[in-house]
């Protein structure tokens, strides 16, 4: 779980990783942490159970915490040869693709070769040829009015001139097919429309899913039309209503 300051320029608070925590430092809620409470029957009564359980019995030495990261999970890392979990092999990719699009911000040029490059060469280079204009990388975006707030991994300009959403997903793609959830609609939707109060929009930025398969580095991209959008909108707040009634908080506004 992720927490937040509350405010519009939002900071991450890396030690608050509980509702708990949280309460005491007033602190709000990430997107992706509200999101996280979505109900999924079959993950969590049959699939994470049965996954944790040959786990255990896999990796005797690892806590619960360690088993939980590589339920989802373990990929090559390109860089170290090691094996490393589909999340922190997802977080080094993300660093990767940061990098190479601030040092286009920056100045145009390209940081030294690096090996997560595999991951991320085609997709910075669809960003590029595409003609979306890179704004910011890693943005951090709150709203007061709903409690919450999130990082994007790409602000963009699109040939309109208008502004965009790129979120970067690094999954296991079969059959040359990306994959696409309704936690990633949701995600992107409401951080639009955080972004479209924040700069006094009168639209709501299109938003993009960018599935990068991390065995190849194939892009498959997904724009979420205006319709999903607001489909996007509905499922975050009813997480929200969700988030903020469970007993877990004690307290549904604090």
């Amino acid at each position: 779980m992720h927490y937040y300051t509350k405010g519009l320029d939002p900071v991450l608070l890396k030690d608050i990783t509980t509702p708990a925590k949280a309460h005491k430092a007033d602190a709000v809620p990430s997107v992706t942490t509200i999101l996280s409470w979505m109900p999924n029957d079959y993950l969590d009564n049959n699939w994470k159970p049965k996954m944790i359980a040959e786990l255990a019995r896999k990796y005797k030495e690892l806590d619960i915490d360690k088993l939980k990261e590589l339920m989802w999970g373990i990929k090559l890392c390109p860089k170290s040869g090691m094996m490393v979990s589909s999340a922190t092999f997802g977080t080094r990719a993300h660093a990767r693709m940061e990098q190479l699009v601030d040092g286009y911000i920056d100045d145009g040029m390209l940081p030294m070769n690096d090996p997560y490059d595999v991951a991320c060469e085609k997709t910075f280079e669809y960003i590029i040829n595409e003609l979306f204009t890179p704004a910011h990388t890693e943005l951090p975006i709150g709203s007061v009015r709903l409690k919450t707030a999130g990082t994007i991994d790409l602000l963009a300009l699109d040939r309109n001139e208008n502004y965009c959403l790129i979120d970067y997903k690094f999954r296991e793609c079969k059959d040359n097919e990306g994959k696409f959830y309704d936690k990633d609609l949701a995600q992107l939707a409401i951080e639009a429309c955080m972004v479209a109060e924040l700069y006094v929009l009168d639209y709501i930025p299109d938003i993009y899913t960018f599935c990068i398969d991390t065995l190849t580095g194939t892009l498959h991209v997904k724009k979420w039309s205006d319709k999903m959008k607001t489909k996007g909108e509905k499922i975050f707040m009813a997480e929200y209503d969700r988030y903020w009634s469970s007993p877990l908080l004690g307290n549904k506004n604090y």
